[in-house]
Protein backbone atom coordinates (compact mmCIF):
# COMPACT_ATOMS: atom_id res chain seq x y z
CA UNK A 1 0.00 0.00 0.00
CA UNK A 2 1.01 3.31 -1.03
CA UNK A 3 1.14 6.35 0.93
CA UNK A 4 0.33 8.49 -2.16
CA UNK A 5 -2.36 6.45 -2.78
CA UNK A 6 -0.82 4.56 -5.67
CA UNK A 7 -0.88 0.87 -6.03
CA UNK A 8 2.29 -0.47 -6.09
CA UNK A 9 3.29 -2.32 -9.27
CA UNK A 10 3.93 -5.96 -9.16
CA UNK A 11 7.52 -7.37 -10.14
CA UNK A 12 7.41 -8.74 -13.47
CA UNK A 13 9.56 -11.27 -13.92
CA UNK A 14 9.12 -14.04 -16.23
CA UNK A 15 8.36 -17.41 -14.53
CA UNK A 16 11.19 -19.42 -15.13
CA UNK A 17 10.55 -23.53 -15.49
CA UNK A 18 11.18 -25.69 -12.62
CA UNK A 19 14.83 -27.32 -13.03
CA UNK A 20 15.77 -30.73 -11.03
CA UNK A 21 18.55 -32.86 -11.75
CA UNK A 22 18.48 -36.60 -13.46
CA UNK A 23 20.31 -37.97 -10.80
CA UNK A 24 17.20 -37.29 -8.64
CA UNK A 25 15.06 -39.48 -10.79
CA UNK A 26 17.35 -42.32 -10.62
CA UNK A 27 16.36 -43.76 -7.99
CA UNK A 28 12.37 -44.68 -8.92
CA UNK A 29 14.19 -46.28 -12.29
CA UNK A 30 16.72 -48.26 -10.88
CA UNK A 31 13.75 -49.05 -8.42
CA UNK A 32 11.51 -50.27 -11.03
CA UNK A 33 14.22 -52.35 -12.54
CA UNK A 34 15.20 -53.67 -9.68
CA UNK A 35 11.40 -55.49 -9.55
CA UNK A 36 10.91 -56.18 -13.01
CA UNK A 37 14.79 -57.86 -12.41
CA UNK A 38 12.65 -59.70 -9.70
CA UNK A 39 10.58 -61.76 -12.43
CA UNK A 40 12.59 -61.07 -15.76
CA UNK A 41 15.97 -61.27 -16.77
CA UNK A 42 18.40 -58.71 -16.96
CA UNK A 43 18.40 -58.10 -20.77
CA UNK A 44 14.61 -58.46 -20.71
CA UNK A 45 14.33 -55.28 -18.44
CA UNK A 46 16.99 -53.54 -20.66
CA UNK A 47 15.37 -54.10 -23.84
CA UNK A 48 12.03 -52.95 -21.94
CA UNK A 49 13.73 -49.79 -21.22
CA UNK A 50 14.41 -49.41 -24.81
CA UNK A 51 11.28 -50.86 -25.84
CA UNK A 52 9.17 -47.93 -23.90
CA UNK A 53 11.11 -45.08 -24.41
CA UNK A 54 9.18 -42.36 -26.23
CA UNK A 55 10.56 -41.06 -28.77
CA UNK A 56 12.60 -37.74 -28.59
CA UNK A 57 15.75 -37.02 -29.50
CA UNK A 58 16.87 -35.81 -26.04
CA UNK A 59 15.35 -39.27 -24.70
CA UNK A 60 17.81 -41.12 -26.85
CA UNK A 61 21.35 -39.50 -25.48
CA UNK A 62 20.11 -41.31 -21.84
CA UNK A 63 21.66 -44.78 -21.73
CA UNK A 64 19.41 -47.07 -20.48
CA UNK A 65 22.01 -48.84 -18.48
CA UNK A 66 21.69 -45.94 -16.08
CA UNK A 67 18.37 -47.36 -15.23
CA UNK A 68 19.83 -50.48 -13.48
CA UNK A 69 23.84 -49.72 -13.15
CA UNK A 70 24.42 -48.63 -9.49
CA UNK A 71 27.86 -47.75 -10.97
CA UNK A 72 26.89 -45.04 -13.58
CA UNK A 73 25.93 -41.45 -12.43
CA UNK A 74 24.25 -38.90 -14.52
CA UNK A 75 26.29 -36.54 -13.49
CA UNK A 76 25.28 -32.81 -13.09
CA UNK A 77 22.19 -33.44 -15.73
CA UNK A 78 19.77 -30.25 -15.37
CA UNK A 79 16.02 -31.14 -16.37
CA UNK A 80 13.39 -28.54 -17.34
CA UNK A 81 9.93 -29.59 -16.64
CA UNK A 82 9.36 -31.04 -20.34
CA UNK A 83 12.49 -33.40 -19.55
CA UNK A 84 10.77 -34.35 -16.38
CA UNK A 85 7.72 -35.31 -18.03
CA UNK A 86 9.09 -37.54 -20.60
CA UNK A 87 10.87 -39.16 -18.02
CA UNK A 88 7.37 -39.91 -15.82
CA UNK A 89 5.77 -40.87 -18.61
CA UNK A 90 8.71 -43.40 -19.46
CA UNK A 91 8.69 -44.95 -16.24
CA UNK A 92 4.89 -45.08 -16.73
CA UNK A 93 5.32 -46.85 -20.34
CA UNK A 94 7.98 -49.40 -18.64
CA UNK A 95 5.35 -50.26 -15.58
CA UNK A 96 2.98 -50.80 -18.26
CA UNK A 97 4.65 -52.93 -20.21
CA UNK A 98 6.21 -55.01 -17.38
CA UNK A 99 2.75 -55.44 -15.87
CA UNK A 100 1.42 -57.48 -19.33
CA UNK A 101 4.20 -60.15 -18.35
CA UNK A 102 4.05 -59.74 -14.54
CA UNK A 103 0.37 -59.18 -12.70
CA UNK A 104 1.79 -57.92 -9.84
CA UNK A 105 4.49 -55.44 -11.33
CA UNK A 106 2.22 -52.72 -10.79
CA UNK A 107 1.17 -53.03 -6.87
CA UNK A 108 4.94 -53.98 -6.33
CA UNK A 109 6.14 -50.41 -8.25
CA UNK A 110 3.14 -48.72 -5.74
CA UNK A 111 4.09 -50.57 -2.75
CA UNK A 112 8.07 -49.30 -3.63
CA UNK A 113 7.19 -45.71 -3.60
CA UNK A 114 7.50 -44.95 -7.15
CA UNK A 115 5.26 -42.20 -8.63
CA UNK A 116 2.81 -43.40 -10.86
CA UNK A 117 -0.85 -42.07 -12.13
CA UNK A 118 -3.90 -42.64 -10.37
CA UNK A 119 -5.14 -44.54 -13.61
CA UNK A 120 -2.26 -46.76 -13.41
CA UNK A 121 -2.70 -47.15 -9.28
CA UNK A 122 -5.93 -48.56 -9.87
CA UNK A 123 -4.52 -51.52 -11.79
CA UNK A 124 -2.78 -52.55 -9.25
CA UNK A 125 -5.78 -53.48 -6.90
Amino acid sequence: MSLIGLIPSKSISPELPSWSQLQQYLPWFRKASQIAQNHLDCALVRNYWLITRPTNPWLRTLRVELFYNEQLTAGDRYLNEEQQNMLLTWLEQFVLYCSRLVPTFTAEVVAAGIPIPPQLRSTAA
